[in-house]
């Protein structure tokens, strides 16, 4: 297991509430998810202009070896869409941002100063893709979070508990002003949208998967497979993806978890104090070390429920309050009995957690910012009205395996384990130079961003081509970036 990336602790959160914008001059206070502000002594980053549309310009004749076609990373003319077309028509090829130098000098931070040479294959003329992108109304979902982070009117009528950013096909982003979806960019010119490192790793797909999330109900108990037994279950038609799903949640809001299983002795006295003959076989097993075991009895224990629930809210405890919450919303579910068993995890804003292959888990609360291998492998054990299968999550599920607590190095990259993806959370400040060249996904969480001279609002999202030159980027707020791994050690 890697060690856990160190950093300094994040600041408290700006607690004040913010409602959207009615039009473009109106203003709002900061989310409670928002950084503080800049330093007067920092420049703030310049608010460059966006080229107007103008003429068409030929575009250049393309490579022999890559294919001609009409949806391309390599458009023209340089201008930003500032409107969606009146008609679908034929694919359009979506815009290039304007490439004109800045009249400002902007100051660079020190541990990003040192400029990354260009690939031989990097072009600064390359598109950059404003990102619409799809929400998701799942039952335990907030009405006002995400709506709140785009800019939107809220109460919502529906809850929304997601909104991904990527290609994946249960949900891929689109083309602003376009119709057409980020996976059809990619199928387009694979090479020129992920890099020959990407496509030679993963083939002609994304493979990451970016999510915001709000939690306002407790999800599922769950688990995801590894990349063997997603293989294996996706060829026997069990799984949706053949990829894994490691996945890391940095929080925007305190965020609770359950997630990895307590010590065996430990889980065992807790039940041991719920007073139940009915338990004691099943901490009889987690003594003994047969932790899949004891956690399957307790699934089985139906019957006893209610009682266990009644027992725990006589409980003085925070985990047996958590029971109780549960059975409120999934009565007669044992597994609103998985508290007294996983290890509980508070996240301060800006700070994250790692769940692997294996790891038991189900998010309490909170709103945050998710990223994961790109695939839609979940298989359930309770506290849901969707399918479970028990034997499959006990086929697949590592008693041993822990979550890792992570915290953002100095470059503000979350450090993990997996090869699928990188997450970087970048504040305050100008001249942020991101190194070398891969498929990127920005998105603005608070504030505004400049991204090569083109300005991004709070909740706003682009996607940024392999073959694009390393972005510079000016921050006021706050930006997630998006990222294929480094190879598997």
């Amino acid at each position: 297991m890697p060690p856990v990336v160190a950093g300094s602790a994040p600041p408290s959160p700006n607690r004040s509430t913010c409602r959207p914008r009615e039009h473009s001059n109106s203003t709002c206070a900061a989310p409670p998810w928002a950084p503080p502000p800049a330093s007067p002594s920092r420049p703030a980053p310049a608010t460059p202009g966006v080229s107007p549309p103008g003429g068409t310009t030929t575009p250049p004749p393309r490579p022999r070896s890559r294919p001609t076609c009409s949806l391309s990373c390599r458009a023209l003319p340089r201008t930003w869409p500032t409107s969606a077309p009146s008609s679908p028509g034929p694919v359009p090829a979506p815009s290039t941002l304007t490439t004109s130098a800045p009249n400002d000098h902007r100051a660079r931070v020190a541990h990003e100063a040192v400029p990354a040479p260009s690939s031989p294959t990097s072009d600064p003329g390359v598109a950059v893709h404003l990102l619409d992108n799809p929400v998701k109304n799942y039952p335990w979902g907030s009405h006002t979070d995400i709506a709140t982070l785009t800019e939107r009117p809220d109460p919502t009528l529906d809850p929304e508990a997601e909104m991904w950013l990527g290609a994946h096909p249960a949900g891929p982003s689109t083309l602003a002003g376009t119709g057409h979806s980020l996976a059809e960019l990619i199928a387009a010119d694979p090479l020129a949208a992920l890099g020959a490192d990407v496509l030679g790793r993963y083939g002609r797909r994304l493979p990451y998967l970016m999510k915001v999330i709000s939690v306002a109900r407790p999800l599922s108990l769950q688990v995801h497979p590894n990349a063997e037994q997603a293989a294996d279950g996706h060829s026997r038609g069990m799984y949706d993806d053949p990829w894994p799903k490691p996945e890391l949640i940095c929080a925007l809001t305190p965020f609770t978890a359950l997630a990895g299983f307590r010590p065996p002795e430990q889980a065992a006295m807790l039940l041991d104090r719920l007073g139940m003959a009915e338990l004691t076989e099943v901490s009889a097993l987690l003594r003994a070390g047969a932790v899949r075991e004891g956690f399957d009895l307790l699934l089985q224990r139906r019957q006893i429920t209610d009682r266990a629930v009644w027992a725990a809210s006589a409980v003085h405890h925070p985990d047996y309050a958590l029971i109780a919450r549960l059975a409120r919303q999934y009565p007669g579910d044992p597994a609103c009995l998985a508290p007294l068993l996983l290890r509980r995890h508070e996240l301060h804003p800006g700070q994250a957690l790692f769940l692997g292959a294996g790891v038991l888990h189900c998010y309490l609360k909170g709103f945050g910012v998710e990223i994961m291998g790109s695939s839609d492998n979940v298989v359930r054990a309770g506290l849901t009205g969707k399918p479970v299968d028990r034997a499959e999550l006990l086929r697949i599920t590592d008693p041993d395996a822990l979550p890792l607590r992570v915290l953002p190095a100095a470059t503000g990259e979350y450090e993990t384990p997996s090869p699928e993806f990188r997450l970087r959370r970048i504040r305050h400040g100008t001249g942020w130079r991101l190194r070398g060249t891969a498929p990127r996904i920005l998105l603005c969480t608070t504030g505004t961003a400049s991204v090569d001279h083109v300005q991004l609002r709070q909740g706003q999202s682009l996607f940024i081509p392999a073959t694009h030159s390393p972005p510079t980027l000016g921050v006021d707020g706050e930006v997630f970036c998006a990222e294929p791994g480094t190879h598997a050690s």
